[in-house]
């Protein structure tokens, strides 16, 4: 399982403990939950075309393990803009005393795969997983939304 932003790294449950770890705030209804924040895409995806779209099960079908994501017209990416929501995500969730995992803390790596994001909230026993995506462009119309 990967859980920066390299698929070198194996992250042992010691690290998810360590990377979850809450600045808890007595009283707060997120103490002691733990939520997996799950940052959409990463920025070298583009580099790791024949690794992101190999197919994975993805319970009722199967899809590519990433995508790219989309981009402005200017160049700052959806990768990019992810996480950066996520880290703020993060912070706010702390200090109301949640226990956080990111799926990735980085911008440097590729992936990880759809099914690992799922693999990291299921053996943190996340009460919650948030998937950030700010979608857009011409055909699609959509902006940002939060799953």
């Amino acid at each position: 399982m990967t859980v920066a932003g390299s698929r070198a790294n194996e992250a042992p449950a010691s690290t998810l403990r360590r990377q979850g770890a809450a600045l808890a705030q007595p009283g707060s209804p997120l103490r002691g939950k733990t939520i997996v924040i799950d940052p959409g895409h990463n920025g070298q995806n583009y580099a790791h075309a024949a690794e992101i779209n190999r197919l994975v099960d993805a319970g009722t079908l199967k899809k590519p393990c990433d995508t790219t994501g989309t981009e402005t017209n200017s160049g700052y990416t959806e990768a990019e803009y992810n996480l950066d929501v996520a880290l703020r995500l993060r912070k706010m969730l702390r200090r109301d005393g949640a226990r956080i995992i990111l799926t990735r803390t980085t911008n440097d790596g590729w992936g990880p795969c759809i099914t690992e994001r799922a693999a990291i909230g299921n053996l943190a026993q996340a009460a919650v997983a948030i998937s950030i995506h700010a979608d857009g462009g011409p055909s699609s119309g959509r902006g940002f939304h939060v799953r």
